[in-house]
């Protein structure tokens, strides 16, 4: 039987689900508590890009999220989208800011990988 990923409605329209779908994966669309992604229960993803990843350090749901993530799902996962050097450079954040919140995430128990587009991303989701 094949693992079903489970898509919060919210990330309907995200460039990941055409590629979900294009690689085969069975998905089911619902509202998720928690998380953007859910794969055969127990990998829970969020999805941010960098410009989503430094709104979330500045207004401090970052951590909360990632909380909630690791509550709720027993291996979390937080997938970061984008250029994180274009980031600090365009978006006023310090490299010191946006690493000491992924070391910081780690510390807590939720991992993040960065990867270069959705595609990429729906990559990894596949490989889970």
């Amino acid at each position: 039987m094949a693992i079903v990923v489970r898509v919060d409605d919210r990330e309907r329209r995200a460039p990941v689900l055409p590629e979900l779908l294009r690689l085969g994966v069975r998905v089911s669309i619902e509202r998720l508590e928690v998380g953007d992604y859910v794969v055969g229960d127990t990998y829970g993803i969020e999805r941010k890009t960098t410009d989503d990843l430094v709104d979330s350090i500045i207004d401090k749901r970052l951590f909360e999220q990632a909380k909630l993530l690791r509550e709720a799902y027993e291996k979390p996962l937080i997938i970061i989208e984008g250029d994180l050097e274009e980031t600090v450079a365009t978006r006023g954040v310090s490299a010191n800011q946006l690493l000491g919140a992924l070391l910081a995430l780690t510390e807590m128990g939720v991992p993040a990988v960065q990867v270069s587009s959705p595609q990429r991303t729906a990559l990894v989701i596949y490989l889970l």
